[in-house]
C-alpha cells in the first residue's frame, strides 16, 4: 500500500483524499450566523491570518466563521482517524509530535477513547463509531477473564 502511495505525485493523492473525505464531510453545512455584518467594527476579519483571528476572538470580538471552521476541523479528524475496518481514534492519533506522544498514543478505556466519539452521531458521522464498538467487543473475552474488582472491604465500606 505505501509502495503504491509513494508511486502517486502529491496531486494525485490529493485529488483521491479530497474524493474520500468529501463523502462524509459534505454531509453537514454549518452557519451560525449568516447575516453576520461586515462593518468598520467587524473588517474582512475572513482574510485575516488565523492567528489574528484567534488574537480578535480571545479579545471578544465575533467570529462565526471561525467557530465554524474548528466544527468543521474536528469532523475532519474523526473522518480522517476513525473508518470502518480499522483501529478506532486513540489519544493524540496521527497528529502526535513524534512516534511516541504523551500516554504512548494508547487507548485508554476510561473517558479519553469516548471523548473521541461524542460528536460523533450529532455531526453526521455515524459510522466512524464502527471501528470504536469493533474495538470495544474484542475486549469482552478478555474481560471476561480479568478478576472482579473490589469494591468493599469485608466492614462494607470502600477500600
Amino acid at each position: 500500500m505505501l509502495d503504491a502511495a509513494a508511486a502517486k505525485n502529491y496531486n494525485e493523492l490529493c485529488e483521491r483524499h479530497k474524493t474520500d473525505y468529501t463523502q462524509l464531510f459534505g454531509r453537514v453545512k454549518l452557519q451560525l450566523n449568516p447575516h453576520a455584518p461586515m462593518t468598520l467594527q467587524y473588517p474582512a476579519v475572513t482574510d485575516l491570518p488565523t492567528h489574528q483571528r484567534l488574537a480578535r476572538y480571545r479579545k471578544g470580538n465575533p467570529d462565526y466563521r471561525l467557530e465554524e471552521i474548528y466544527y468543521q476541523f474536528g469532523r475532519y479528524l474523526l473522518i480522517a482517524s476513525s473508518r470502518p475496518g480499522n483501529l478506532p481514534a486513540n489519544l493524540q492519533g496521527m497528529w502526535a509530535n513524534g512516534v511516541d506522544g504523551p500516554w504512548h498514543v494508547d487507548y485508554h478505556n476510561n473517558i479519553n477513547i469516548q471523548m473521541n466519539y461524542w460528536p460523533a452521531c450529532s455531526t453526521n458521522l455515524n459510522e466512524c463509531v464502527w471501528p470504536l464498538i469493533d474495538f470495544i467487543r474484542t475486549l469482552v473475552k478478555p474481560g471476561e477473564k480479568q478478576p472482579k474488582p473490589i469494591s468493599a472491604h469485608a466492614d462494607g465500606q470502600p477500600p
